[in-house]
């Protein structure tokens, strides 16, 4: 059976620029947590995942599409993103849950 998705907490979010910033990350509670990351605006931004003293560069961070929306399964020990992009014009809304969306 196919549950798909299922948010768990708040949604955070961070308005990307073109330094490298790092966003706390909420839990689905114990084991690895689904995120559902949302890239609302005009510019790709890039990500990438880690501790507290996480920083990304376009180089290296995993890129979101324009309006854009990606799953990705982390586990406990990833507690933050780091986000760029090329400038101001998107904001990174990012939800933990658990399940995913299935083709």
């Amino acid at each position: 059976m196919n549950n798909g998705f299922t948010p768990v907490g708040a949604t955070v979010n961070l308005t990307v620029s073109g330094a490298s910033q790092a966003l706390a990350l909420n839990t689905a509670g114990a084991g690895d947590t689904v995120y559902r990351i949302a890239n609302l605006g005009t510019l790709v931004t890039f990500v990438t995942f880690g501790s507290s003293a996480v920083t990304t560069t376009a180089s290296v961070g995993m890129p979101i599409p324009i309006n854009g929306v990606v799953y990705v399964s982390l586990g406990n020990s990833v507690t933050h993103l780091a986000a760029i992009g090329s400038g101001a014009g998107s904001v990174l809304y990012v939800t933990a849950g658990a399940g995913g969306v299935y083709g």
